[in-house]
């Protein structure tokens, strides 16, 4: 073993810290030192010095420590890569991905702008009870029928589309906070299960539109649609944080398959109201 030898596996250990974000200062490798000690008098001199050192035993295992270096790269580019499942390195930060954040920020606005809409009808129709909404499309689509019945001011007599305008105001201002720093656990958790309640109402109001009113209303179906879509969308983002059903299958297959969950319920929504309501489809074409 060399001079140029020892030179070499102390340079491939540098490179090595070097991958690692380490700098050290190499000057064996180098600096002045290590010209002159592969070049000048003392080369020979330090070889034959150290070359039945137990310090040069060390470096004379030179496979072992290359493949410790690869070992190293190998770990730190796994560590670098996202996972399978959706995860992203802002989901380990505690927060979602910045496209997951955009998307629940304009279902939120969708939804808010739908609500407002029909605060707006509802004001038209107490104005001038005779006229026709621009919702009133058809017999099976309107949305007169049902804006001054219990079932549209649920709580204390407010209308629900009011609520609904402060509640998706509130949940766009918890997404933008989101988007730049961290939320409470606990917050996400009770979002999710607000969502979730609102789940049981959009469930509600469906057989309230095809048994009482046999008539759907434009504007709540798209304030439908974007609460399940953020129901979905969310929990997924939560349970990637493990923040809801950490470790379990049911948390996986919710993740990796939110889109086709997304779709079956509104599939199934669609072949309900497509069963039921059949005799005014026609009004559809």
């Amino acid at each position: 073993m060399g001079v140029s030898a020892f030179l070499y596996r102390f340079q491939a250990w540098g490179e090595c810290w070097d991958f690692l974000g380490v700098t050290p200062r190499r000057k064996l490798a180098n600096g002045t030192g290590g010209a002159k000690l592969a070049n000048g008098t003392g080369g020979a001199k330090f070889a034959s010095g150290i070359a039945n050192s137990p310090v040069w035993s060390h470096f004379r295992a030179v496979p072992a420590h290359q493949d410790q270096c690869a070992d190293i790269k190998v770990r730190i580019t796994l560590m670098k890569q996202e996972p399978d499942d959706g995860t992203t390195l802002n989901d380990c930060a505690g927060r979602p991905a910045t496209s997951t954040l955009v998307l629940l920020l304009v279902l939120t606005f969708i939804a808010m702008a739908a609500s407002a809409e029909l605060v707006l009808s509802e004001i038209q129709t107490l104005k001038h009870p005779a006229e026709h909404l621009g919702c009133d499309l058809n017999p099976l689509i309107g949305c007169s029928a049902s804006l001054t019945t219990w079932q549209a001011h649920l709580l204390f007599g407010i209308p629900n589309a009011l609520v609904g305008v402060g509640l998706f105001a509130g949940l766009a201002g918890v997404f933008l906070a989101w988007c730049s720093g961290q939320i409470p656990r606990w917050l996400g958790v009770l979002i999710e299960a607000g969502l979730t309640g609102g789940m049981v109402l959009i469930a509600f109001f469906l057989h309230q539109s095809i048994f009482e009113f046999t008539k759907l209303c434009p504007f709540c179906f798209i304030v439908w649609t974007c609460t399940i879509i953020l129901w979905v969308q969310l929990g997924a983002a939560l349970m990637r944080l493990g923040w809801l059903f950490p470790g379990t299958g049911f948390a996986r297959i919710w993740t990796a398959q939110r889109w086709l969950i997304t779709a079956i319920i509104l599939l199934l929504i669609v072949l309900v109201v497509a069963v039921t309501l059949s005799d005014k489809l026609v009004y559809l074409f």
